[in-house]
């Protein structure tokens, strides 16, 4: 029978939730039950009656609980899905909004939904849940929802690791909220949130920084999303402090240096599989500190902060943190070499070392580096992947089309590496004339005349091998040929590197032309309609 379901589905609501005794009479639970399963009915006729039915009945009293109710079922299905997502946009709609909900129904909600994200063991659900927690938050928090932080501190003092962990979660939900206010009274609530939980999500850190687990990873990029959210615009004075700063670049430091599981470096055998490598928690950990400590190096040390406070955050890092970051950023990126580092994390460091590069302070720390970097990481980020050569062969237009939309996309990894490249060879080496104290810049781009010199030795290597009937790796010329295509502007500034490039498009792009590699044929026509403006002494090309 239909009370039999009912009672059944009663039982299936977690404990923990105070929701087992909605009444029947403000809205059918069962009927809701239905129309959130026949939602997505195959049917268009069921699936609009059961919107229309949806739309209806969110108008009377207890359709938020009963939506809560059923996103707690254990029974995760159609039905519980379609609840949380209801309910997230029936909160988000009418929170605010005056008389939609009456004061006894959001009081239910808010003390449950924390306690409902505890308990949540669906991913997709629990995520949900939290955006409804910070939907409420946004209007009630701190004065309206005192028992919000008192709740999520207990839960930190607690040792359910799982449940420790979604309380961190609702932490950087709650952080979040006020990642893009202004310093002021928008900013209060934060300041309240940090100044309660901020000192024990510290010390969960130095619990579980020598320690390998899935667990101790999702702590750690955890504690680095909470800070990402607290200072991504505009930091209040409060963690602007010297002692906070240094609390917080220690973590980020250690997190960066820290070991992971070193499965998580095996290198995939395909694009699916290198997504999915993407996902593991230990490159969303190293992402998520990479990704802070470059917000810190472009909201606040580059370009130069106004402010008392800003500035001596600003010199305390370039001082004090700068040097050991760079030395973490390079660690990083040099693992890659015969290994599996995430995209994401290889896009922020590349990102960081862009910066560093126009800052005189903090580009000696990298500037050794430089030969490394570009032969070992950057050449073959740019290497053309198996993906790429297999679109190549079967649809070379949508490759093409590709390539130009990547060129574009800031969080690009060859994208990136490229700008990185360009960054340091723009660079112009700041000299003093005479006895003057003044300094004036020289103008004979001295890394880009040395790189370029060293592609062409490596272009020349490469005709060398092809010569001795060796079969080099045509994915190098390929690179080569892209970044002396992305130079172009820097190239036509420097009368000495011009003249090289002539001679090196009679040795190593014309006979490309009739290549029967497409994309290393593609690759030799970009590079002449990108340098073969410039004014040469022989005009019969």
């Amino acid at each position: 029978s239909e009370e039999t379901k009912r009672q059944r589905r009663k039982k299936k609501i977690k404990k923990g939730t105070n929701l087992e005794n909605i009444e029947k009479d403000m809205v059918d639970y069962n009927q809701v039950y239905s129309a959130l399963v026949s939602a997505v009915h195959t049917d268009n006729r069921i699936r609009e009656q059961s919107t229309a039915y949806l739309i209806q009945v969110e108008k009377q009293s207890g359709f938020a609980e009963v939506l809560l109710k059923l996103s707690n079922s254990s029974d995760v299905n159609d039905a519980s899905k379609g609840a949380v997502i209801a309910l997230k946009n029936f909160v988000n709609k009418n929170w605010s909004a005056a008389n939609a909900i009456s004061d006894a129904e959001k009081k239910t909600l808010r003390d449950n939904i924390y306690e409902s994200i505890l308990n949540s063991e669906d991913t997709m659900i629990r995520s949900q849940l939290l955006v409804v927690l910070g939907a409420i938050a946004k209007t009630d928090f701190p004065q309206g929802w005192q028992e919000l932080v008192p709740k999520i501190k207990n839960t930190l003092g607690g040792d359910n690791v799982q449940q420790i962990i979604r309380a961190l979660q609702a932490v950087k939900e709650l952080a979040g909220l006020y990642k893009r206010e202004l310093t002021g009274p928008a900013k209060k609530p934060l300041i309240y949130l940090a100044s309660e939980l901020y000192p024990g999500i510290l010390s969960f850190h130095t619990q579980v920084k020598e320690v390998i687990s899935v667990e101790a990873a999702t702590i750690e990029a955890l504690i680095c999303q909470i800070y990402y959210n607290t200072i991504y615009l505009d930091p209040c004075r409060e963690f602007l402090t010297e002692e906070a700063t240094l609390q917080w670049m220690i973590v980020l430091k250690e997190v960066l240096d820290r070991p992971i599981d070193q499965a998580a470096y095996a290198v995939p055998a395909n694009e699916l599989e290198e997504e999915n490598f993407e996902r593991n928690i230990w490159w969303v950990m190293k992402k998520a500190a990479a990704r802070t400590v470059f917000r810190i190096f472009q909201k606040y040390v580059y370009p130069k902060p106004s402010g008392k406070d800003l500035t001596n955050y600003r010199d305390r890092f370039i001082t004090n943190f700068a040097p050991g970051f760079s030395d973490s950023v390079t660690t990083n990126l040099f693992k890659r070499n015969g290994n599996f580092v995430g995209k994401k994390l290889s896009t922020y460091l590349l990102r960081y070392i862009s910066l560093s590069v126009n800052k005189e302070t903090t580009q000696a720390a990298v500037l050794p580096h430089f030969p490394k970097l570009i032969s070992d990481v950057v050449l073959p980020i740019l290497y053309i992947s198996p993906e790429d050569q297999r679109l190549w062969s079967e649809e070379p237009a949508e490759y093409v089309r590709r390539l130009r939309n990547s060129q574009d996309d800031q969080n690009d990894l060859k994208t990136n590496a490229v700008e990185l490249i360009y960054e340091i060879c723009k660079f112009r080496k700041e000299v003093q004339k005479g006895r003057s104290k003044t300094v004036v810049k020289s103008k004979n781009y001295e890394y880009l005349a040395h790189f370029v010199d060293h592609l062409i030795s490596l272009l020349n290597k490469y005709q060398e091998d092809v010569n001795g009937g060796k079969n080099p790796d045509v994915r190098v010329k390929e690179a080569i040929l892209r970044v002396l295509c992305q130079l172009q502007d820097l190239i036509s500034r420097v009368p000495e590197v011009v003249a090289k490039i002539e001679p090196l498009f009679e040795t190593h792009v014309f006979g490309e032309f009739q290549s029967t590699i497409g994309f290393l044929r593609a690759r030799a026509c970009i590079t002449y309609g990108s340098l073969g403006v410039m004014e040469w002494k022989s005009q019969e090309h």
